[in-house]
C-alpha cells in the first residue's frame, strides 16, 4: 500500500511514521508483557526458592537439634557410667585396704551385707552357741574320719548281733566319697533387726 504511486510523498512518510510508531508501541508492549511475564516467573521461583531454604533450614535445624540432644544424652551416660565405675573402684579399693571389713551375700538375692569383721564373727558365735549345730574345728584335725568310723564300728556290731545284714548295713552305711562336713556360712539377714545370721 505504502508502494502505491498515488500516494503523496508527505502523506506516504506521515503513513510509515505512523505504522513504524504503531509498530514500535507492540513491540514494545510484547517487551513489556515478556519482562512482566519473566518477572513474575522469577518472582514465582525466587518464592519456591524461599520456602525451600526455609524447609531445609527447618528441617536442619530439627536434624541438628535432635543430634546436639542426642550427643549430650549420651555424654550423660558416658559420665554416669564412668562416676558408677569410679565408685566400684573405689568400694574394691577400700575394701582391700581394709581388713576389718566383711561382705557377704544375704539371703536375699541382689543383695550384699557389708559390715564389720568383729561384729560378723561375734554374730556367728553367738549362732553356734544358741543352736549347737556347729563346731568350730580349732586343732586342725577334721572329726568327719572320726565319725565315719564311730557309724562303722556301730553297724559291724549290729551286723554280729544279727539287728542287721550285711546287705543293709552295705546299704546304709556312708560312702567315703559322699561325706563332707556341714559348713556353717554365716548368711547376713538384713530385713531383720540387727541383721541376725542363719
Amino acid at each position: 500500500m505504502l508502494s502505491n504511486p498515488l500516494l503523496e510523498k508527505d502523506r506516504r512518510t506521515g503513513l510509515i511514521s505512523k505504522y513504524s510508531k504503531t509498530i514500535t508501541q507492540y513491540k514494545f508492549d510484547l517487551m513489556t508483557l515478556n519482562l512482566t511475564t519473566f518477572q513474575n516467573i522469577i518472582y514465582g521461583h525466587q518464592q519456591i526458592l524461599i520456602d525451600l531454604q526455609e524447609k531445609l533450614l527447618k528441617s536442619c535445624n530439627e536434624s541438628l537439634k535432635q543430634a546436639i540432644e542426642n550427643r549430650q544424652e549420651a555424654m550423660k551416660k558416658r559420665h554416669e557410667i564412668y562416676l558408677k565405675h569410679k565408685l566400684v573402684q573405689y568400694v574394691q579399693r577400700l575394701i582391700r585396704q581394709r581388713s576389718d571389713i566383711v561382705i557377704r551375700r544375704t539371703d536375699k538375692r541382689k543383695v550384699f551385707y557389708i559390715g564389720k569383721a568383729v561384729d560378723f564373727e561375734r554374730k556367728a558365735e553367738e549362732y553356734m552357741l544358741k543352736t549347737e549345730a556347729y563346731e568350730e574345728i580349732k586343732n586342725g584335725r577334721c572329726p568327719l574320719a572320726d565319725n565315719l568310723h564311730a557309724v562303722q564300728t556301730l553297724f559291724d556290731y549290729l551286723v554280729t548281733k544279727k539287728a542287721l545284714t550285711k546287705k543293709q548295713s552295705n546299704r546304709l552305711i556312708p560312702k567315703l566319697n559322699n561325706l563332707e562336713l556341714g559348713h556353717y556360712h554365716g548368711i547376713p539377714k538384713t530385713h531383720k533387726p540387727e541383721t541376725p545370721l542363719r
